[in-house]
C-alpha cells in the first residue's frame, strides 16, 4: 500500500463516489471544490474528499441549509458580470462560514450528550450512595431504639 494506513484509504472518497453521495453530477461536485468541499491531490492528480466533510455537506444538504447550485460556479457566461461574481463570493464566503459553524454545533452537541451520560452515571453512583446510607442509618436508629 506504499505506506499509506487502511484508514486514510477508506477516509476519503473520488468525485465520483461524493457525486453519487450528494446525488449530484460530476459537474457539481467540481464546481464545489474550494468553496464547500476541499479535496486533495495524490501524485496521479486523483481529487480526494475527506469523508467526513462530505457527509456535513450531506446533511446540510438534506436539511435545507445548503443549496448546490449554479451559484458555486465561477462564471455563467457571457452575461456574467462582476457585481453578480462579489455576490457569488459573498455567498460562497457565507456558505463556508456556515458549514464551519454547523460543524462547530455539531462538535458541541457530541459533546453536551457526553456530559449528560457523565452525569446519568454519576447520578446512578450517588443514587446508590444515597440508599447505602439511608439503610445505615435505619440500621442505627433501630440499634439505638432497641438499646
Amino acid at each position: 500500500m506504499c505506506g499509506m494506513h487502511v484508514h486514510a484509504i477508506l477516509a476519503v472518497m473520488t468525485r465520483k463516489q461524493v457525486a453519487l453521495r450528494l446525488g449530484k453530477s460530476l459537474a457539481t461536485v467540481r464546481r464545489i471544490e474550494g468553496v464547500l468541499l476541499h479535496p486533495t491531490r495524490d501524485v496521479r492528480g486523483v481529487h480526494h474528499f475527506d469523508d467526513g466533510e462530505v457527509e456535513t455537506l450531506a446533511r446540510q444538504v438534506k436539511n435545507g441549509w445548503v443549496q448546490l447550485s449554479q451559484e458555486f460556479s465561477p462564471t455563467t457566461g457571457g452575461g456574467y458580470d462582476s457585481g453578480a461574481r462579489e455576490l457569488c463570493e459573498k455567498c460562497a464566503d457565507l456558505e463556508r462560514r456556515v458549514a464551519t459553524l454547523l460543524e462547530e454545533l455539531d462538535q458541541q452537541q457530541r459533546h453536551h450528550a457526553l456530559e449528560v451520560r457523565d452525569f446519568h452515571r454519576e447520578r446512578v453512583v450517588h443514587e446508590a450512595e444515597s440508599k447505602e446510607l439511608v439503610e445505615k442509618l435505619a440500621e442505627f436508629i433501630d440499634l439505638f431504639e432497641h438499646s
